[in-house]
C-alpha cells in the first residue's frame, strides 16, 4: 500500500499525539537495519520521517539504507533520536535533520553545556516493545540536560550545581535515567533548602526535548515543497549491501507458492534433493578418504533405510561402490548439509521454487495442494494434543517410516517450513486428505 509519508516513531512521541500533528502519516515502530529500505519498497513514500530506532541486541538502522533511499528521490528527515545522529551524520548527503537535538549533534555541544555531546546514549531510553506500544521506561539524558538548563534560567540551580547533576545522570547506565533519580541525585548533592525547592520545581517543570523536536519534525514533514535539495552522490559498491538487497528481494513466498513448498516439504527427502539441486552441491577436497563422523554416518543410513551391515554392503553393490569410496561419500553429503545450512532461508525457498518451475514439477504440486484446499479448505491444525500428536505419528511412522523426532522445529526448518505451525498445518491436511480419499 502507497503512503506518501512514513515517520519511525517508538518512545520519544506517542503514536495519537503524533496523528494530532500529521493525520496523513503512516506511523510505524522504531526503524532497525533494513526497515527504511523495506519501507520504501513497500509503501513508496515521498518522505520518511526517523525519529526512533532500536539498537543493542538488534542491529540499527543503516546508513546505508537511507543513502539507497536519498538516491530513489525520498526526502528524508531526522530527529529527536537514533534519527538525529542519523542527520548529524548524513546531512551532508541530503538528509535532513530538525531540531535542537540534532543541531547539538552537528556541532558537538548541546548548550548551554559545555562537554562533548557526541554519545548515542544522550538520547536512548529504555522502552517496552513495540506491540506494547514502545513506552518509554526511562528518561533520556537529553530530556534531563534540558530541564537542568531550565532550572538554571529560572534561578533553581546555579551553574555548578546544574553541571554536578548532569555529571551524576551522566555516570548512570541508560536505562537507569529518570526524573526521579534527578531528584534522588539533587538531595544527595545540593543543601537541604536548595534541593528541597529544586525537586518540588521539577515535579511539574521536567520536559522532553526529544518529544519537542519530534512535534517539530511531524510539522515539518507535513509541509509542502523542501527548498534544500539532496546532495549528489555516489555510493560505492559494497558486498554486504548488494547480499542485503538480494536477500531482501527473495522475498517472502505467496499463498501459492506457501503451498507448493509444503506439499514438496511433507517428502523430507524430496525437498533436500531439490535444495541441493538449486543451490549446487559443495565440492569436498579429493584425498585420503577419511573415517566420517558418527552422526553423518548414521543419518546416511537412515536416509537410506540401511539398517544392518546386510544393508550397507547390498546398497554398496547395488551403487558399484568400493569401500574405499564409501567414506568420501559420506563426507559430501555432510558437507552439503552444512552447506546448505549457511544459505539465508528465504533465500534458499526461493531457489527451491525456481528449481520447480525450471523442471518442470511445480504445477504437479501446485494441483495437488489445490486438490486438498477443495477437500479439507484451510485445514489448520488442532492445538498441540491428541489429535494432533496422532496425524503427526501417523505422518512421521506411515508415511516417513521414522520414529518421530523429539525436535520437530529443528525437523520443520530442515525441510523448507517456514515455522513449525506451518509444518503441523501441512501434515494436519496430508492427514485429513489421506483419509478422505480411503473413504471414497
Amino acid at each position: 500500500m502507497t503512503h506518501e509519508i512514513i515517520v519511525f516513531l517508538g518512545p520519544t512521541l506517542g503514536h495519537d499525539d503524533a496523528r494530532a500533528l500529521l493525520p496523513h502519516g503512516h506511523f510505524l515502530p522504531p526503524a532497525r537495519q533494513g526497515d527504511v529500505y523495506r519501507a520504501v519498497r513497500a509503501h513508496n513514500p515521498k518522505k520518511i520521517g526517523l525519529v526512533d530506532g532500536v539498537f543493542l541486541n538488534v542491529p540499527a538502522v543503516w546508513h546505508r539504507e537511507i543513502l539507497w533511499a536519498l538516491e530513489q528521490g525520498v526526502e528524508v528527515f531526522g530527529a529527536a533520536s537514533m534519527g538525529a545522529l542519523r542527520a548529524a551524520e548524513l546531512d551532508d548527503f541530503g538528509m535532513i535533520g530538525v531540531g535542537k537535538i540534532y543541531d547539538a549533534f552537528r556541532a558537538g555541544r548541546y548548550p548551554p553545556f559545555e562537554d562533548a555531546f557526541e554519545d548515542d546514549d544522550e538520547v536512548a531510553v529504555a522502552h517496552a516493545p513495540a506491540e506494547l506500544g514502545s513506552m518509554a521506561l526511562s528518561d533520556a539524558m537529553v530530556d534531563i540536560r534540558e530541564t537542568l538548563a531550565i532550572a538554571e534560567s529560572e534561578g533553581m540551580l546555579d551553574r555548578g550545581e546544574r553541571d554536578r547533576l548532569a555529571a551524576e545522570l551522566k555516570r548512570l547506565h541508560f536505562p537507569e535515567r529518570s526524573i526521579s533519580r534527578l531528584a534522588e541525585a539533587a538531595q544527595a548533592i545540593l543543601a537541604p533548602r536548595r534541593a528541597k525547592d529544586f525537586v518540588g520545581w521539577l515535579d511539574t517543570h521536567h520536559l522532553s526535548r526529544k518529544a519537542g523536536d519530534a512535534a517539530e519534525l511531524l510539522r515539518r514533514i507535513g509541509q509542502p515543497g523542501e527548498a534544500r535539495p539532496p546532495a549528489a552522490f555516489r555510493r560505492e559498491h559494497a558486498l554486504v549491501w548488494e547480499r542485503f538487497v538480494e536477500e531482501e528481494q527473495d522475498a517472502d513466498a505467496s499463498a501459492d507458492e506457501e503451498a507448493v513448498l509444503a506439499e514438496l516439504g511433507l517428502d523430507p527427502e524430496g525437498w533436500r534433493e531439490v535444495a541441493y539441486a538449486a543451490t549446487g552441491r559443495l565440492e569436498v577436497a579429493d584425498g585420503s578418504p577419511r573415517e566420517p563422523a558418527a552422526d553423518d554416518l548414521s543419518r546416511f543410513r537412515r536416509r537410506r533405510g540401511l539398517a544392518n551391515k546386510a544393508a550397507i554392503d547390498a546398497w554398496l553393490n547395488e551403487n558399484r561402490v568400493g569401500a574405499a569410496e564409501f567414506p568420501r561419500l559420506i563426507a559430501r553429503e555432510a558437507a552439503s548439509e552444512a552447506g546448505l545450512a549457511q544459505v539465508p532461508p528465504r533465500r534458499l525457498r526461493r531457489a527451491v521454487l525456481d528449481h520447480l518451475r525450471l523442471t518442470g514439477r511445480f504445477a504437479g504440486l501446485f494441483d495437488r495442494a489445490q486438490s486438498k484446499t477443495g477437500a479439507v479448505g484451510d485445514g489448520r491444525a488442532p492445538s498441540p494434543g491428541p489429535l494432533c500428536d496422532g496425524a503427526l505419528s501417523w505422518y512421521f511412522e506411515q508415511r516417513c517410516g521414522v520414529a518421530m523426532p523429539k525436535a520437530l522445529d529443528a525437523h520443520a526448518a530442515s525441510a523448507g517450513f517456514s515455522s513449525t505451525n506451518a509444518f503441523r498445518d501441512a501434515v494436519w491436511r496430508e492427514f485429513l486428505y489421506v483419509g478422505r480419499n480411503r473413504q471414497r
